[in-house]
């Protein structure tokens, strides 16, 4: 019985917690004031997104090189070497 009790009056304090805190004032928040605090960290930032430009360009610029060396998918299979190059390309997953 004491530990029913002691169940209700905790769900009791945590939903007045709850709407205490769902009535407050919420401020919201511009941008212009986030990136203002953060002014000493944005030479960071800019690295941050030049490193994150240059990672995700990677793999296409691999993909297009690829393309350009094993450039017999577009084509016929005209020949043999052709034929060849597709069936290993194909299992290797390039």
């Amino acid at each position: 019985m004491a530990t029913l009790a002691l169940v209700n009056e905790s769900e009791a304090v945590v939903q007045e917690a709850l709407d205490k805190h769902s009535e407050e004032a919420k401020e919201p928040a511009p941008v212009a004031r986030i990136l203002k605090y953060n002014t000493s960290k944005r030479p960071y930032t800019l690295l941050g997104s030049m490193g994150a430009a240059i990672n995700g360009s990677v793999n296409p610029i691999y993909a297009i090189l690829f393309r350009q060396i094993f450039g017999v998918r577009g084509y016929r299979l005209c020949t043999f070497q052709a034929y060849v190059y597709n069936v290993v390309s194909y299992y290797l997953g390039w």
